[in-house]
């Protein structure tokens, strides 16, 4: 009897240990799509569409691939589950529908001239999930 309360005490310590790891694991991640998205790189790519948009222009191939290709990966890791939806929401993530807005037209035309629809997918997927939960 005393060794099934060990075990059970033992597993109950472990589960929580686990939990514990899950959480800290989700919270660096956050850090890393974060810093990721603040950096300087990132910055001066939105800054390009955001400006060529503004002077009704379509957004430089190079500035929009590298929104739409982090927007992806973000994406990428909400879908396969390693990232939960929710808390990226919570956390700011909730810019995908603005520049999947911006970058649609845009990327629609990227998949007709490449002949390849499955091209920022998930970005899309991501925007379009992001806007069903505001």
């Amino acid at each position: 009897m005393l060794q099934f309360v060990v075990v059970a005490v033992t597993l109950v310590g472990i589960y929580f240990q686990f939990r514990l790891q899950r959480a800290a694991n989700a919270f660096d991640q956050l850090d890393r799509i974060a810093a990721e998205g603040e950096s300087e790189t990132m910055l001066r790519a939105r800054l390009e569409v955001a400006r060529a948009i503004a002077a009704g222009e379509g957004p430089p191939d190079g500035a929009m691939a590298a929104v739409a290709n982090y927007w992806e990966k973000v994406a990428s890791l909400v879908r396969g589950g390693h990232v939960d939806r929710r808390v990226l929401y919570e956390s700011g993530g909730s810019g995908a529908p603005l520049w999947w807005a911006a970058l649609a037209d845009a990327a629609r035309e990227v998949r007709r001239s490449r002949d390849d629809p499955t091209i920022w997918k998930q970005f899309e997927w991501l925007a379009k999930t992001f806007t069903a939960h505001a």
